[in-house]
């Protein structure tokens, strides 16, 4: 099965926020005719954007996951093996808990579509082994 990716929902929460409030700061500094102020309001906004875009994405793979987790001040990736999950449960439209040999809250845009994925690909795994 191909790789899946879905978005992280706090991250895409926060880069959202942050381009909100990063666009007034660019036409702000456009009317003002500030140099410095609009090159970095634009340099932050493409940062922004490219992070919403490009970074913070849950990854099902063949044999794993790759989920977020804070760890003291970083979101850090980590990794889920499918042979170390025992259950799976949604509690909202955004939240999934997999039970492994830890408790993991896995923070998604839309749970129904990747609890299906996840139990595919489970179900698939476990045929192969």
């Amino acid at each position: 099965m191909k790789q899946t990716k879905y978005k992280e929902y706090r991250m895409f929460i926060v880069c959202v926020c942050i381009i909100i409030m990063i666009i007034p700061l660019l036409i702000m500094s456009i009317l003002n005719k500030s140099m410095l102020r609009m090159i970095l309001a634009s340099f932050l906004l493409v940062w922004a954007l490219m992070v919403l875009i490009i970074r913070f994405n849950i990854v099902l793979d063949q044999d794993y996951l790759v989920s977020y987790k804070w760890q003291v001040a970083a979101m850090l990736p980590y990794m889920i093996e499918y042979k170390d999950i025992q259950n799976i449960s949604k509690i909202s439209k955004h939240v999934v808990v997999i039970e492994h040999n830890d408790t993991s809250k896995i923070y998604v845009l839309n749970s129904d579509t990747f609890m299906n994925d996840i139990n595919n690909r489970l179900k698939e795994y476990k045929e192969n082994d």
